[in-house]
């Protein structure tokens, strides 16, 4: 198996462990990887330091949201470059989550 959205701290929000809490419980559950994801920081650093030792692999990824500047293919550009294998459309800053009543940073 492997999963495209794992949230690990830290993060703004709680999260239930760490990138190695987390990832040594995927490793348990006899996962081949997974894709670490925060909606407000790219994880590709954060998934390269966290997986050596682990019989899973373990990428990065980059949600557009207002911290990277939205829709900004520069971002998109460095994540790729430093390995992240999925970008998101906004996520937390979207109207929709707004319009849900969940939470957000960023205020426009």
């Amino acid at each position: 198996m492997f999963d495209i959205h794992v949230h690990t701290a830290p993060d703004v929000v709680d999260r239930y462990g760490d990138d190695h809490a987390i990832l040594r419980l995927y490793e348990q559950a006899g996962f081949s990887g997974c894709v670490l994801k925060s909606h407000y920081d790219t994880t590709t650093g954060r998934a390269r330091a966290a997986s050596p030792g682990l019989r899973l692999q373990v990428f990065g990824a980059l949600a557009l949201n207002q911290h990277a500047g939205g829709l900004n293919p520069a971002a998109v550009a460095a994540a790729l470059a430093t390995g992240a294998r999925v970008i998101w459309m906004p996520t937390a800053d979207a109207h929709t989550q707004q319009a849900a009543g969940l939470p957000r940073l960023c205020c426009s």
